[in-house]
């Protein structure tokens, strides 16, 4: 009987650790770090000063894999970053990544003011995101 009770409690002891342990399977919300990380960035995009920008997004991102909207929004902000800094591949990477993640109706409801939202325009057109304009035209 004392045999018993000493593997359920080993069985018992081990499952915890297994449920502690992997943070997919316990619910841990996303540290504030990271988001507030994203806001900082962001408002360094706002402020031009798009350097700034990338060293704090790329990090937040890192951190809100939870958080799919956001890290989406972050995706585009280090793609026009990198746009608006010369870096054409570092901005199609960024760019894809966010379509990946949100896909074209989602990425249109992102907030962005109005130049932004232009050039992110521009560039969904000029790297061939959008599902019409991968297909070929039928003659």
């Amino acid at each position: 009987m004392e045999e018993k009770t000493t593997v359920r409690f080993w069985a018992f002891l081990l499952l915890g650790v297994m449920l502690l342990g992997n943070p997919d399977l316990t619910c841990q919300e996303t540290d504030a770090f990271y988001k507030n990380l994203f806001k900082k960035g962001e408002k360094s995009f706002l402020a031009k000063n798009y350097k700034e920008a990338v060293k704090e997004l790329e990090i937040a991102v890192f951190g809100l894999y939870k958080e799919k909207k956001l890290r989406g929004k972050a995706y585009v902000y280090l793609s026009l970053s990198h746009y608006y800094l010369k870096d054409r591949k570092k901005c199609e990477k960024y760019l894809r990544d966010a379509f990946d993640l949100l896909g074209d109706e989602e990425i249109k409801k992102i907030e962005l003011e109005k130049a932004a939202r232009s050039d992110l325009e521009k560039l969904i057109k000029f790297f061939k995101l959008r599902d019409a304009e991968k297909k070929p035209e039928k003659d």
